[in-house]
């Protein structure tokens, strides 16, 4: 059995221990795949299977070129990439998860995060241009900022879009990569990549090239991502998606790192 992505381990213990606060590490998430339907939302109708196409062709860029090419993150911009998942467990189960994700795509790379894992409460949090972790409570509508080492502050797409960028561009590059299909996604014409062992689908725009959904499975489950990703121009208004503190302008600030420390606590042991 192939190994799974990186930014895919985990996810399945993830969401059955919503206790713990490493949940928001995505790097740690296992056993994912990616199914048509994810949030309810994705319809995959397959237009017409090609003959099994190697896509690294020498006449032009070939569709794993493109997309490739449509990963790549210039400066002074804002990037978006939500990822809203369903899993269907082997045991009968089915988990749900959301990510979202707000970041400059240059130094210093502020970021701002909702992640929702099954029925638990959203949980707000980012990367301030101070250097500093922070997280969102609703409940006194308090932003708290502390030193927090496990946040990767200067990886572009901060621990969600940075994880799934390597594991996209691992699979395109890899021998066997194929295109099997176009494809429609709610209405929209696409193109299905396929790993060389049929274990990863990863479905891109077929105008834009850009992802839409990423399908893996293993013994333990099958799963859906279905993805939005978005380039944003780098205007100030744009600028405060990715800043925590001017999404919540009423809220108090708390710089204890105690605080800090016990509100990141207490934000990840609802679930």
């Amino acid at each position: 059995m192939s190994e799974l992505p990186s930014n895919l381990a985990g996810f399945r213990s993830e969401l059955q221990t919503a206790t713990s606060r490493d949940l928001k590490r995505t790097s740690r998430r296992r056993h994912i795949f990616i199914r048509a339907g994810a949030a309810g939302a994705v319809a995959l109708v397959v237009l017409g299977v090609l003959s099994v196409v190697n896509v690294f062709g020498s006449n032009g860029p070939s569709i794993v070129e493109k997309a490739q090419a449509a990963l790549a993150t210039p400066g002074n911009l804002i990037l978006h990439f939500k990822t809203s998942a369903t899993q269907n467990n082997k045991d009968g189960t089915v988990d749900t998860f959301s990510d979202e994700y707000w970041q400059l795509s240059s130094a210093p790379y502020t970021w701002r995060r909702i992640e929702i894992l099954g029925n638990a409460p959203a949980v707000e949090n980012g990367y301030g241009a101070g250097g500093l972790a922070q997280i969102y409570d609703p409940s006194t509508s308090t932003v708290y900022e502390g030193k927090d080492p496990s946040v990767p502050a200067d990886v572009v797409g901060g621990p969600g879009f940075g994880g799934f960028k390597k594991d996209a561009l691992k699979l395109l590059s890899a021998a066997g990569t194929k295109v099997e299909s176009h494809v429609k996604v709610d209405g929209r014409d696409a193109i299905r990549i396929i790993s060389g062992d049929g274990m990863q689908t990863y479905t891109v725009d077929a105008k834009t090239d850009e992802p839409l959904i990423w399908q893996a499975k293993d013994k333990y489950a099958e799963v859906t991502l279905y993805i939005t990703y978005e380039k944003l121009a780098g205007t100030p208004e744009n600028a405060t998606l990715v800043d925590l503190t001017k999404q919540h302008p009423g809220a108090t600030i708390d710089t204890d790192q105690t605080d800090y420390e016990n509100a990141l606590s207490k934000a990840f042991s609802k679930g």
